[in-house]
């Protein structure tokens, strides 16, 4: 299987920069996407629903091409769950996300046609008391990416759709990562490949595809790195903050529990990136703060991100427009 094919698509949203591995610290988890921190009386009935409003703002062109995106949808659901994947069902968390976003390339001024891009991901992981730790993940990408050194229109897009999914041990020792291009298995360049990696040593370890959520979690007070899995290389990679987070007040309008308003929010600021050899850019990120563990009202939620399209074509703008908090 040729990697090369994935490495740009999973770049369309957050968090998928190329890595190096490095040790991390153990990182202290708390509960903070709950009103009351440390009362919040157990996992069962756990769910809340975050949607966010897309925008893309051009880059300007690469070679000939350049890139126009339409306004585009990102929604996040949490619910407690029964982990089946785990050893006697515990309960724990299952985390599905949505992405979707249409748009054009052009060549030389010339449309080359429109397309959507989607990613749906799903992931099972147990609670803080368990660390957060990764029972299984699962992820579909449909992804059209520009050919920026296309010498016509008609060669500038190339569309991929693939699936991944990654499986833990009990011990979060080792990673199996399958991915299979579903219309394309069978033909050169698009095997179905497996790959165990080992993912043991020190530090706290997640998956791709909860790192998110995981943020809300931790005290970002100070700098903080951990250990993932890179899915565009399949290999093990350190995740940090590129500097201590800011506190600042954030404003932003959005609906909470079905009553909108404009907010200034306690917040905390933070870039991320993969440490190591060709990182990619940096993630901006803006997370609500706890101001008071036993009333936490915005529960430490991402109200704001951007990220660069590959090829610095543009850059995407994620902010939340609704919260449903059905949790304690």
């Amino acid at each position: 299987m040729k990697l090369k094919k994935v490495a740009g698509a999973l770049l369309l949203v957050p968090v998928f920069l190329l890595a190096a591995c490095t040790s991390t610290p153990s990182l202290p988890i708390s509960a903070n996407w709950y009103s009351s921190v440390n009362n919040y009386g157990g996992l069962t009935g756990t769910s809340e629903q975050l949607s966010y409003a897309v925008t893309f703002t051009p880059g300007g062109s690469n070679g000939n091409v350049r890139a126009e995106l339409d306004a585009g949808t990102y929604t996040v659901s949490l619910l407690a769950a029964n982990i089946s994947y785990a050893e006697g069902n515990p309960v724990g968390y299952y985390l599905e996300s949505k992405f979707t976003i249409g748009g054009r390339y052009f060549f030389n001024d010339e449309s080359c046609g429109d397309f959507t891009d989607s990613i749906t991901s799903k992931v099972w992981f147990l609670g803080v008391s368990d660390g957060l730790r990764p029972i299984r993940s699962e992820k579909e990408v449909t992804s059209n990416l520009p050919r920026t050194t296309a010498q016509k229109k008609e060669d500038v897009t190339m569309q991929y759709h693939y699936k991944y999914v990654a499986e833990y041990d009990a011990e979060l020792k080792t990673s199996t990562v399958t991915l299979t291009y579903p219309e394309k298995v069978g033909t050169e360049g698009y095997e179905p490949s497996v790959t165990t990696l080992d993912i043991g040593g020190g530090g706290s370890f997640f998956d791709n595809e909860q790192i998110l959520f995981v943020l809300r979690g931790i005290d970002p007070a100070t700098a903080f790195s951990f250990r993932t899995v890179n899915p565009s290389k399949i290999a093990v990679a350190t995740l940090a903050s590129s500097e201590v987070p800011t506190s600042e007040k954030f404003t932003c309008t959005f609906k909470l529990n079905g009553e909108e308003a404009t907010r200034q929010i306690d917040s905390y600021h933070m870039n991320i990136g993969y440490s190591g050899a060709n990182p990619g850019s940096a993630q901006e990120l803006v997370y609500a703060k706890c101001v008071n563990p036993d009333s936490n009202t915005y529960r430490n939620v991402l109200l704001h991100m951007e990220s660069s399209m590959i090829y610095d074509l543009g850059t995407y703008r994620f902010d939340l427009k609704e919260a449903v908090f059905n949790n304690k």
